[in-house]
């Protein structure tokens, strides 16, 4: 019986001894996890927590004043970049900043600053922990005035824009001078603010295309009236008076000097027109 007994105690024995090394052990790695996460706590307590990057500038390490200075010197888009304001043949290439973008540095260190330190303690080390196992991207502080960019566009604005004008003819002697119509033109400045907006919101350099509004004159050629005109001032015009009338001084000869010298809207001239009484 003493025999049997012996080798349970000692199995017994072991058992307590395994149970007792895996709590020490326990107790061991949750202090040390314990005092890592007081430690990184510690020392990054006026650092931005590793991993954590402004517009893909790594800032992790460094001091909210140290980032705001890197920031700075990087993100260089707003004075840097270009966008090509395009109207067929004619283009405008313009810096971001003349349209109105301007950086935050301090704003964006900030923003990185804040990554792993707000809401509860679980979310706090969550996020501290996927911003050093997969990285966290904090976009950069951007300030965009669109009143500068709107004067800017008004100022192209004034170089595209003109008046609808119709096709007239004029005489100079007894020739007829054509002037033909041109289209009227004018940018509509909010539609074209709203797509340089979403241009500048993607931090690169693009094209983008101004929204013009084009009113076509009412005659825009004048041709058919002018051959009118040409042909009522190559010979004397002659008035007469229906059969079984009469008038003084009939019949009435006008001369290709004094048609031409005729207050006569020749825009509008037809034939018709031209030879009632």
């Amino acid at each position: 019986m003493r025999t049997e007994a012996f080798p349970s105690q000692n199995t017994r024995s072991f058992l307590e001894q395994a149970l007792v090394a895996l709590l020490i052990s326990s107790i061991l790695f949750l202090a040390l996890l314990l005092l890592f996460i007081v430690g990184t706590q510690v020392w990054y307590a006026g650092r931005i927590f590793p991993g954590v990057s402004v517009g893909g500038i790594a800032v992790g390490g460094l001091t909210p004043a140290a980032a705001t200075t890197t920031i700075n010197d990087a993100i260089t888009y707003p004075q840097s970049g270009r966008i090509l304001l395009q109207d067929g043949n004619n283009g405008w290439t313009v810096k971001p900043q003349e349209l109105g973008l301007f950086l935050d540095p301090g704003a964006s260190s900030q923003a990185a600053f804040k990554v792993g330190r707000q809401g509860g303690l679980y979310r706090r080390l969550s996020s501290q922990f996927d911003a050093w196992f997969r990285g966290a991207n904090a976009a950069p502080a951007l300030v965009f005035d669109q009143r500068l960019a709107y004067q800017y566009l008004a100022s192209i604005a004034r170089q595209i824009d003109r008046d609808v004008i119709e096709a007239s003819l004029g005489v100079d002697g007894v020739e007829v001078v054509v002037h033909s119509g041109e289209v009227g033109r004018s940018m509509d400045i909010d539609a074209t603010l709203a797509l340089v907006s979403l241009q500048i919101q993607t931090l690169q350099d693009g094209l983008v295309p101004l929204v013009i509004k084009e009113t076509p004159p009412i005659i825009l050629d004048a041709s058919e009236q002018a051959e009118v005109a040409r042909s009522i001032l190559s010979q004397p015009l002659t008035l007469t008076m229906p059969d079984g009338m009469s008038a003084e001084g009939a019949p009435w000869v006008f001369d290709q000097n004094m048609l031409a010298s005729m207050p006569v809207s020749y825009t509008h001239l037809t034939l018709p027109t031209i030879y009632s009484v």
